[in-house]
């Protein structure tokens, strides 16, 4: 049954989310807490928990005003309400999170629970407010971050309407979780602080996360199935999200399976990838959606405009030195710049092939310098994919000279494909697909004088395609609007023979 069904249980109350019990209130000043500077609430705070939970279930209340606190256990049936003006600030100093009851790096923690909820119109701060990574010149040599929220095989649970701010790494994540509702929160991360994704969801199911606005250093929502697991059943709605790297993203580091998953009414704003699908450990990416999305760029500031630059700095040069890892997210960040899709079908050493299949896009609108890009490869098609309305406008671009495939992490295998089809002059360019369906696409092309001559749509080794009102408006390209190479059973009965080029 799909996660969209309404009859279905995902999407019921019930089915949501058990009953609590009749709860008590338990204010954090009643049990010690201290909001003078210095002081460690996480006992008081934590007592606070405890004792709800004790009587089968409460609310533990942040009032007014800044309390620090380490790390925090959330147990099953509590509530964490942070009142108007609350902020619960998490600990810089590493002993404190050593020491505490969990040995952990996030601010709160829930680990097999049920029915936990973080609430409220106060705030949860992080320590990452300031500038952190190479890119700006400083090494990264922090032993400890602190994450604020991490959620381990739970279910029911609820993180409705706070503002998440300046975490030092991954802010929410969710592992192994099902049923959620992520909901009205302001998650409000450094541009110019690396790693601190925003909501990671690993191998979970039943989630939905609606009405939330989020900036973030590295990628904004990412979902993983590091350990085989998968995701599934997701709904994201109704978001604004900014991101250094990945608006949103699917895979890497991904074994297991991706299935009913759906992204709708989202603007997004990327400095590398807007939607990205990785699949190169094996895994399966299916059912997946992607309908009303405004994609927009913003490249991610960097102290240095080249990897020159980077190099004559002391402080950085022995970073770069003999990293090629760094070396290929230099490339990326000064010549691939950034891609709006984003899909590649790829494998680790000793991993097998994946698959990604039955994959629609529609009611897309990109403003982008630079093509969408989608590739399977040779014997390893991607399957199935659709993209019905499409609203792409440019007026600048980047050289393709040295653009090549993101490597979405680490990367050790090489070949021609991490290159040949991110280079084809084109605004669009889609390899080895079976079975590609691509209308309504507008290209429009502001100040055309200035753009390099590309094809609006370039398919290589594309099977059954199907082709619909493609249209290319302004400039004055060499190229026509339609290339394609070695693509066998297309349908091309509504596009002019005068606007595609046969190549091979």
């Amino acid at each position: 049954m799909s996660f969209l069904d309404p009859t279905g249980p995902a999407l019921t109350r019930r089915g949501l989310f058990a009953a609590l019990p009749a709860a008590a209130s338990f204010d954090i000043r009643q049990f010690g807490a201290n909001p003078a500077p210095g002081s460690d609430n996480a006992p008081p705070i934590q007592a606070a928990l405890d004792k709800a939970a004790s009587l089968g279930g409460g609310t533990v209340i942040i009032p007014p005003g800044l309390w620090l606190a380490s790390a925090l256990n959330l147990p099953s049936n509590t509530t964490l309400d942070l009142q108007p003006g609350a902020i619960l600030q998490s600990a810089e100093a590493e002993k404190l999170f050593q020491t505490g009851r969990l040995a952990q790096r996030f601010l709160l923690t829930a680990k097999q629970a049920s029915n936990v909820t973080i609430r409220g119109e106060g705030e949860i701060r992080g320590t990452g407010a300031d500038d952190y990574g190479w890119r700006w010149g400083i090494p990264m040599t922090r032993k400890h971050r602190s994450s604020l929220i991490h959620f381990v095989d739970c279910s029911n649970i609820r993180l409705l309407d706070v503002t998440l701010r300046y975490s030092e790494s991954y802010t929410v994540v969710l592992e192994n979780c099902r049923s959620a509702i992520i909901r009205g929160i302001d998650l409000l991360n450094s541009t110019r602080h690396e790693n601190t994704d925003a909501i990671d969801l690993f191998s979970s199911s039943d989630i939905r996360i609606s009405d939330c606005r989020i900036v973030a250093g590295d990628d904004a929502i990412v979902l993983k199935t590091p350990d085989g697991g998968a995701c599934e059943r997701i709904l994201v709605s109704n978001c604004v999200l900014q991101s250094s790297c990945s608006a949103m993203k699917l895979g890497t580091g991904s074994a297991g399976v991706f299935r009913d998953i759906h992204f709708a009414n989202i603007s997004a704003t990327h400095g590398e990838l807007g939607i990205a699908l990785f699949m190169k450990d094996g895994g399966l990416i299916e059912g997946v959606s992607f309908s009303n999305i405004h994609i927009g760029y913003a490249l991610p500031p960097s102290k240095y405009p080249t990897l020159e630059d980077a190099r004559r700095d002391p402080v950085v040069a022995p970073i770069l030195d003999g990293r090629s890892a760094t070396f290929d997210r230099y490339n990326i960040w000064l010549n691939l710049a950034e891609i709006p899709i984003f899909i590649d079908l790829n494998r680790r050493r000793n991993a097998p092939f994946g698959r990604i299949r039955d994959v629609t896009f529609s009611d897309l609108r990109i403003q982008s310098r630079t093509g969408i890009l989608i590739q399977g490869r040779p014997g390893h098609p991607l399957e199935n994919l659709r993209f019905d309305g499409i609203a792409f406008r440019t007026a600048e671009t980047v050289p393709y000279d040295n653009r090549h495939i993101s490597p979405g992490g680490e990367q050790d295998l090489h070949d021609e494909h991490d290159t040949l089809h991110a280079r084809q002059p084109s605004w669009f360019t889609a390899a080895f697909i079976d079975g590609l369906c691509v209308r309504d696409y507008c290209l429009h092309l502001d100040g055309a004088a200035s753009l390099p001559a590309r094809s609006a749509l370039h398919l290589h080794s594309v099977s059954g395609a199907c082709l619909d009102r493609v249209r290319r408006y302004g400039g004055s390209s060499s190229l026509k609007p339609l290339r394609l190479y070695q693509c066998p059973e297309a349908d091309l009965s509504r596009v002019a023979s005068s606007e595609i080029e046969q190549l091979g």
